[in-house]
């Protein structure tokens, strides 16, 4: 019995032995793994550690400074940066050139037809980025109005237009001016008021300044809009309707709200489907809208030949490449140093002098350059 027991115990011992002989071996290898996640872990810090050979062009770059490598950089990138604005992104510059004032105010006639003879002027404005860049409105209007930016451009041509108008006055022109006005303009609160204050400052201005706003403006005016347009048109203010591209018109309500004037291209004018599903015909526009005391214009008159049609269709003012381009009023009429009484014994035509005041002098002659021939129906036209 005694045996058997030894025997017993012995197996237990045996087992035990192999256990920890198993349990030994388990926690060898995670020592194993531990340290070889050391390793792992530890690496980086080697690595980093190692480039302790890079810091040595540290101090080096720490001293150079003073010996003037790093100095002339800024210097010369600081000195580059202002001298030319086309390193800035367009639309930076477009603003900074709106900040800093560098607009032009450019006059293009409207003429009677078919005489010829100048009704009134209408101001375009051109923005200069540098001496050799001039901006016109479709190169800069589409930045100033994602930036907000055009009530300030309106303000700032008013004011231009304003002083435009008391030198035509000075100077005896009874022609008239147009200036443009954008919807977000009016969409500004106060911006009418303020319109209304500059009429009252400058008295020259009723009668003689008109208003251009597009179609589809007229189209959406709110009860604070069109009340503000109706005080303007109580100050003697006259306005026309622009960028037309549909014809059906009510005469007598644009008459009620002050329109004046009304804007057609030639291409619209003079093509003959533009009339189809209309009350009327395109011959009898004219006629309708002078019922109602406006005037209609053609407008981008490029063509000679396209001017009988227009008279065909009695089409009283137009204006266009044909009879004049748009031309850049003089420096000191903006100034204000041109503002002089008028002399005593005004000279029999003072139309001209305004016109040349405001333009400037007239291109010279091309040498060598032969009369252009008149189609024999534009000279009757004429001669009638």
């Amino acid at each position: 019995k005694l045996t058997a027991e030894m025997g017993l115990w012995g197996e237990i011992v045996r087992d035990l032995a192999v256990a920890v002989a198993a349990h030994d071996r388990e926690v060898a290898a995670l020592k194993q793994g531990w340290a070889n996640a050391l390793r792992v872990a530890g690496s980086p810090p080697q690595t980093a550690a190692r480039p302790a050979e890079p810091p040595p062009p540290r101090p080096m770059l720490v001293t150079v400074p003073p010996s003037t490598p790093a100095p002339p950089p800024p210097v010369s990138s600081a000195s580059d940066a202002p001298t030319t604005n086309t390193e800035l992104p367009r639309a930076a510059a477009i603003l900074a050139a709106l900040e800093e004032n560098r607009l032009e105010v450019h006059l293009q006639p409207v003429v009677s037809l078919p005489q010829r003879k100048i009704r009134l002027y209408e101001a375009l404005v051109r923005l200069r980025l540098d001496e050799n860049t001039l901006l016109v409105p479709a190169e800069f209007l589409p930045v100033l109005e994602r930036h907000g930016r055009t009530p300030d451009l309106d303000r700032r041509m008013l004011g231009r237009v304003a002083t435009i108008a008391r030198h035509m006055a000075v100077r005896g022109s009874d022609a008239g001016i147009a200036c443009n006005i954008a919807p977000a303009s009016l969409a500004e609160p106060g911006f009418l008021r303020k319109l209304g204050k500059l009429v009252d400052a400058h008295p020259d201005l009723a009668g003689r300044l008109v208003l251009e706003l597009p179609q589809r403006c007229w189209r959406s005016l709110d009860a604070e809009q069109a009340g503000g347009l109706a005080a303007l048109r109580e100050r003697g203010l006259a306005f026309s309707l622009d960028q037309a591209n549909d014809l059906r018109l009510d005469p007598l309500s644009l008459a009620d709200r002050g329109v004046r004037f009304v804007k057609l291209s030639v291409a619209i004018l003079l093509d003959q489907a533009s009339s189809r599903g209309l009350d009327v015909e395109m011959k009898d526009l004219s006629a309708a809208l002078s019922r109602a005391g406006i005037q209609l214009v053609a407008e981008r008159v490029e063509r000679e030949e396209d001017v009988p049609d227009l008279i065909d269709l009695d089409v009283p003012l137009a204006q266009g490449f044909v009879f004049a381009p748009p031309r850049p009023v003089r420096s000191d009429v903006m100034n204000g140093a041109a503002l002089a009484p008028r002399p005593a014994n005004p000279p029999p035509d003072p139309e001209p002098q305004a016109r040349a005041a405001l333009e400037g002098p007239p291109p010279e002659p091309i040498a060598n350059t032969t009369v252009e021939r008149m189609p024999f129906r534009a000279f009757l036209r004429r001669a009638s």
